[in-house]
């Protein structure tokens, strides 16, 4: 059976705030974080995708539900788990399918309980 190519991937995105140095608290949607879910080209690069979720979060550069302005804080990318995602410099870059096949992760089919991890977190 052959796989039918996609040229996208759906990601699950959150946002995870610091309370201390170590460790991460997920922001909830009532408190303008939330899971949200983007699809995009698996061509996409590492700036790009950082720019659609802050986006998500942060539009115009600030948090209205959390009175924070993105330019005050330090973030990066990471996977659910907390790890930066990681910049491939020896292969090309980041792309967005090369994290997937880095991952090894494949879509997951929609099921009654839509209940997923974000794959990717942007961590503050």
């Amino acid at each position: 059976m052959k796989k039918h190519f996609k040229p996208t991937r759906r990601v699950y995105c959150g946002w995870k705030h610091a309370v201390s140095p170590d460790v991460f608290k997920v922001v909830t949607l009532s408190k303008g974080g939330g899971q949200q879910i983007i699809d995009v080209s698996k061509d996409t690069i590492y700036e790009v995708l950082e720019k659609q979720i802050l986006d998500l979060y942060f539009p115009h550069g600030k948090s209205i539900a959390q009175n924070v302005k993105l330019s005050d804080l330090k973030y990066y990318l990471a996977s659910f788990s907390g790890e930066p995602l990681p910049r491939f410099p020896n292969n090309g870059g980041f792309t967005v399918g090369k994290f997937f096949e880095h991952i090894k992760t494949y879509p997951v089919r929609k099921d009654d309980d839509d209940t997923y991890l974000p794959d990717i977190s942007v961590l503050i």
